[in-house]
């Protein structure tokens, strides 16, 4: 499918979207089932940091009050500038949470400031994810995560983009590394969403009809920081 064809999808998607779930159930918080994308930008990272599996599934938590959590190895490592595309094996809509990795004593983190902004999106048979990854016209900004700041780092809770996320419903979530300190880039440890159910998707008869609305597009949402 065309990139200007599923952009015109996702913004007739998110135009419907506040309708489709008022008449909806939406269904428990769900985890990545796959990364379907993964660029380091080149960055040098552990073998282990690259593991996409580490990525996947609920946050893998270990406290350790005498080494701050360093014995936790479950994470997915950016790579300073770098990105990956998310999936969840079903659509969903409103907030991202994300939950990071950081080692070092807590009052020590200040020293690793990483961070990514997020961008939603709703695609389907895409065979060049690199390209659509990096033509971020194509996807809905949705705010930004800070690891300390936001405390996404290390704790059960993880950190969202509360009153960032975009309405409507998607199906990927892009993270792109925006990190300014040393390092490999912020560490993905688990990321999750609020899963949809598929009755609250339109026919795509129904999708076309509100693409011709063109009323409301997907661009004008403010990036600011999530608190």
């Amino acid at each position: 499918m065309p990139f200007r064809t599923i952009q015109a999808l996702s913004s007739a998607l998110a135009v419907a979207g506040t309708v489709l779930l008022a008449g909806s159930a939406e269904a428990a918080k769900i985890y990545a089932t796959d990364v379907v994308y993964y660029d380091n930008n080149d960055t040098s990272v552990a073998g282990y940091r690259q593991v996409l599996t580490n990525a996947l599934g609920s946050p893998e938590l270990t406290v350790d009050s005498s080494n701050g959590y360093s014995g936790n190895k479950d994470f997915l490592s950016l790579g300073l500038g770098g990105r990956a595309v998310f999936d969840f094996g079903q659509l969903f809509s409103g907030d991202v949470t994300v939950w990071e990795t950081t080692w070092g004593y807590r009052a020590n983190q200040s020293s690793y400031d990483e961070r990514v902004d997020i961008y939603y999106g709703n695609f389907s048979d895409i065979t060049d994810w690199k390209t659509l990854s990096e033509d971020l016209s194509q996807w809905v900004e949705a705010g930004e995560i800070l690891n300390v700041a936001d405390n996404a780092y290390n704790t059960a809770s993880g950190a969202t983009n509360a009153g960032e996320a975009p309405e409507g419903v998607f199906s990927h979530v892009l993270l792109v590394d925006k990190s300014v300190t040393r390092g490999d880039g912020f560490d993905v440890n688990a990321i999750a969403v609020n899963g949809v159910d598929s009755q609250a998707v339109p026919e795509p008869a129904s999708i076309l009809g509100l693409a011709m609305l063109g009323a409301v597009g997907t661009t004008g949402w403010r990036k600011r920081k999530a608190a």
